[in-house]
């Protein structure tokens, strides 16, 4: 076998492994999203994540629900959001509170650092 028919096979190997991953992707969203915030309708960061929910059903095609659960500065929420599956179609739309919690409350029912993923900034400040 000449050089140049390895470095050809190798090179068919590596784009076949590439490639290959390319093709298995999923396509995202195939089902409405959820957003979850922390507060009442019609506050701040209610009226913020509706905003941003309607921006981003109109890019990605696919209809956004935002679901309020106020209570305990956010914990309510986030204890939702973290006790569902991380799967991309349940988000949390988190407040300041929720990196002060862990100075507020004794015992959370979830780990404001390894539970969640930032995805994005909204603002800021």
């Amino acid at each position: 076998m000449s050089f140049m028919n390895v470095i050809l096979k190798q090179f068919i190997i590596i784009c076949i492994c590439f490639f290959s991953s390319l093709l298995s992707a999923q396509e995202y969203p195939v089902r409405p999203i959820k957003i979850i915030v922390g507060f009442s309708p019609g506050g701040a960061a209610d009226s913020v994540g509706r905003a941003l929910a309607e921006g981003m059903s109109a890019r990605l095609g696919q209809p956004i629900v935002v679901e309020n659960r106020p209570g305990a500065n956010g914990n309510l929420a986030a204890d939702v959001v973290a006790r569902s599956a991380p799967d991309g179609y349940t988000l949390y739309f988190p407040s300041v509170g929720h990196a002060v919690n862990v100075s507020l409350y004794k015992r959370l029912t979830y780990d404001p650092i390894k539970d969640f993923t930032p995805i994005g900034k909204v603002f800021t400040a």
